[in-house]
């Protein structure tokens, strides 16, 4: 299968998914669109500051995806490659049963 199928068709499930899917979930808690968020209702300059969207993506980005190139040298100069490489792939083994019928192997 060319990949360039698989990448497009994943897109779309996932756009379907977050358009239909989202708005089920959504009804399911009860989010009104209008209300306002915490930042701008309990907004005092210190601790509730209104961001714009782009920076507050970077954030959660560098926050989620910045630990793992850091993380995972470190842990390799520690305990060394073999101990670190089986955690790495028991981890993504025992989350296998959760994505996918096949076993690690």
């Amino acid at each position: 299968m060319n990949v360039l199928v698989l990448l497009v068709g994943t897109v779309v499930v996932f756009a379907l998914a977050a358009r239909f899917y989202g708005r089920l979930v959504s009804g399911w808690l009860g989010l009104e669109p209008g209300r306002s968020t915490p930042a701008v209702e309990f907004q005092d300059g210190r601790d509730y500051v209104p961001t714009n969207p782009n920076v507050l993506f970077a954030h959660h980005f560098s926050a989620i995806a910045g630990a793992g190139p850091i993380l995972g040298p470190t842990l390799a100069i520690l305990y060394g490659y073999l101990p670190s490489g089986f955690g790495s792939w028991s981890a993504a083994c025992s989350s296998a049963p959760c994505t996918t019928s096949r076993r690690c192997s």
